[in-house]
């Protein structure tokens, strides 16, 4: 009995404290005083339970406001894990990087992609790179390797075209011209908003150069992001990343906080186009 007595008082003064230190303020119901007397006696108020006190308004708005950001972030983050798991949507990633000149990024969102889903198109695509030496060194044996497993094993069509010309023409050489060439053959795709399907670019990637695959359209005005109407800031804050919050409106009394904006998280930047203003 004795043990379950202290048990009892340890949790009564564990609660006791974590009430006292939740911030009161006098009951806006009854004005501090607990309740009003009657010709039935002393009513107690029901806002406050007859304790002239109130947990501060601001306290619960500031609880609410965190809750509110975890609770996103945490769905961010889950968002951003389904992604990172989702072949195709990492296949768009690297092509995206590709078109925005992040080769590295690219490179491993590629392997991602068909590593996860064995997407055939990805294969190409890290075979091409391996050529050129676009985010790895350049390595034609691997390439030629990659694109033989993906005619052979797989039936993608670009790397049996890829195969045709190296046996015509031999290897594309690494240099500059040649990666902006392929690059810009991605950014053509991405800009008419076509998925490139297994024969859809062969007829490109089947030729002995790239440098006549000119891109003049991927900063132009057909590809603006139409969330920030091309800024790269977000339409949230105008890109100032924070600003003054009203969180006293509860109390009467007006009391701001500077917040970081919970749309773009603080960076300022839109988050449908990472700031560049374009798709």
């Amino acid at each position: 009995m004795k043990k379950i007595a202290f048990i009892i008082i340890t949790l009564f003064n564990v609660i006791t404290l974590a009430a006292q230190s939740v911030p009161k303020v006098p009951c806006t119901g009854c004005a501090g005083y607990g309740g009003m007397n009657t010709m039935a006696g002393f009513m107690p108020c029901m806002m406050c339970g007859g304790t002239g006190y109130m947990t501060d308004p601001n306290y619960l708005n500031q609880q609410a406001y965190e809750r509110g950001r975890q609770m996103g972030e945490k769905m961010r983050k889950e968002a951003e894990e389904r992604a990172n798991n989702d072949p195709v949507q990492l296949l768009a990633d690297g092509m995206k990087a590709i078109a925005d000149g992040d080769d590295t990024k690219a490179y491993k969102k590629l392997n991602e992609s068909f590593n996860l889903g064995g997407n055939k198109l990805a294969l190409f695509l890290i075979a091409a790179m391996n050529e050129l030496g676009m985010g790895t060194d350049v390595d034609k044996s691997c390439a030629q390797n990659l694109y033989k497993f993906g005619a052979n094993n797989m039936g993608e069509e670009n790397c049996k075209q890829a195969l045709k010309r190296i046996s015509k023409y031999g290897y594309w050489e690494a240099n500059s011209t040649n990666r902006q060439g392929f690059r810009n053959i991605i950014i053509n795709h991405i800009v008419n908003v076509q998925s490139i399907t297994n024969a859809a670019v062969s007829n490109v990637f089947g030729g002995s150069s790239l440098e006549n695959n000119s891109s003049s359209s991927y900063g132009s005005s057909s590809r603006k992001c139409s969330s920030c109407g091309g800024t790269g800031e977000c339409s949230g804050c105008g890109g100032k990343k924070r600003y003054w919050q009203e969180v006293g409106q509860y109390t009467g009394h007006s009391t701001e906080k500077l917040i970081d904006c919970p749309i773009c998280r603080g960076t300022g930047r839109c988050g449908t186009c990472h700031g560049s203003g374009c798709l």
